[in-house]
Parts: C-alpha cells; structure tokens; sequence
C-alpha cells in the first residue's frame, strides 16, 4: 500500500514539475534586449535560401539580403510596465548613421508556457510573438493579426542586456 501511495505521490509531483518547468510571467519581458546578429542569420539564411527554391515566400532580393545582413545587430528594445522603447541606426548616409527611436504602449494579450502575444497599442497595432529560449533569449515574429502561427518564417533572435528581473522564473 505504502508503494503504491509513493508512486502516486512521485507521478503527480512529476506532473506539476512538468508544468512549471517553463513558467513565463509578463515580467520576463521586462528590460533590454539586443538584436543578436550572428543567431539570426544563422536561422534565416538557409530559410530564406529554401523559400527561394520552392517559391514559398516572398522572394528576397541578393541586394535585399544584404540590406537585412546589415540591419541585424543593431535594435534595442526595452519593455518597461507597459511602454516600449526601440532605438535603432538607419542605413549610412555619408559614413554616419541616423539613430531612429520609436516609443509606444503595448500590452500583453496572450502567454504560455514559452511564449508571450503583444500588441502595440499604436496607429498601426502590430502583434508580435516573442518565443523564449530562456530567460535571456527570444525571438520574434510580427504579425497584423493575433495568430502566432501565421506570422511567417522570418525570425529575429534577441539577447537580454540587463539584469533579469527576479519575478522571472524559468528553471
């Protein structure tokens, strides 16, 4: 009896293991983050590469390719109780970049297990799905729509800059 008692107890403490082995609270969010160059090339070139041979997605360009190559690397993003802010530099123009920097609320519409939804609360809302590797690495994906399937092959891989805040539990 006792056996059977202890095995219970150990596959319902595996169960909820399970389930709080990735808890995402809105507050992993919270901080900055930095494009990561080198992490999103990595996943897009090769897609990019098979969307152009089975004509799956939009067609990109050698001169667009290199316009993305030279784009990455340089967004940063902080999520601050609400507001965003992204700062970012625009092509050269005469060997100095113009910074660009874009501030709007946003709020959190959808979380699970890994992922969080958000939309911008802007003129032109936009969804954006962060995938989360853990708490110091995501991904992104843009959409119109709140559809976190339908959001295309394109991804954008971030790393935190600043400390995660502590109610960001993920094991």
């Amino acid at each position: 009896m006792r056996c059977c008692f202890f095995i219970l107890c150990l596959l319902f403490s595996q169960h909820i293991y399970a389930e709080q082995v990735f808890r995402l609270p809105e507050q992993c969010l919270l901080g900055s983050w930095q494009s990561d160059k080198e992490k999103t090339l990595e996943y897009n070139l090769p897609v990019w590469e098979w969307s152009e041979q089975h004509n799956f997605d939009r067609k990109i360009t050698p001169k667009g390719k290199e316009a993305h190559r030279n784009s990455f690397g340089k967004m940063i993003i902080t999520f601050d109780n609400g507001i965003s802010y992204i700062s970012w530099s625009e092509p050269f123009v005469e060997n100095e970049p113009i910074p660009k920097t874009e501030v709007f609320p946003y709020k959190i519409v959808q979380a699970g297990k890994n992922f969080l939804v958000s939309k911008s609360e802007n003129s032109n809302p936009q969804y954006g799905t962060f995938f989360f590797e853990n708490v110091d690495t995501y991904y992104i994906r843009w959409t119109k729509k709140n559809l976190r399937n339908k959001a295309g092959t394109m991804r954008e891989y971030f790393r935190r800059i600043t400390p995660t805040p502590k109610e960001c539990v993920m094991p």
